[in-house]
């Protein structure tokens, strides 16, 4: 969750947690900066938010919707948000040939070098 600390407070850890922020509606996945291209997607429905065990106590946790870079060798750690192409679903290191520059959108990056066309996530 994002948090604030009082402007006139020295900035602590303990400032931070007395302001925890709640979510808000959905939380798209953007890339390159295309509105019109974006991926919304409800974190709630998917199970991918709790306020249960957090710290500070009441403040809500989302789970991060771009699977791991572990991807390349053991596959996506779950199913991504958006349509991948079978070359990327596929594509592990060991696996098969390289799946090419920007082929997988949700996927972590590559070995050197970024194979996620500058994602961004947006939410509220």
């Amino acid at each position: 969750a994002y948090r604030l600390a009082r402007a006139e407070e020295p900035l602590s850890e303990a400032a931070f947690r007395r302001t925890p922020l709640d979510f808000v509606g959905q939380a798209a996945l953007r890339w390159d900066g295309d509105v019109a291209g974006q991926l919304a997607f409800d974190p709630v429905a998917l199970g991918w938010q709790t306020d249960q065990g957090t710290v500070p106590a009441g403040s809500s946790w989302r789970k991060n919707p771009i699977p791991t870079v572990l991807w390349e060798r053991e596959g996506p750690s779950f199913e991504p948000l958006c349509s991948e192409s079978e070359a990327c679903r596929g594509y592990q290191v060991h696996g098969g040939g390289a799946p090419g520059a920007h082929a997988c959108r949700c996927s972590g990056h590559s070995n050197g070098g970024a194979l996620l066309p500058h994602p961004q996530m947006v939410g509220r």
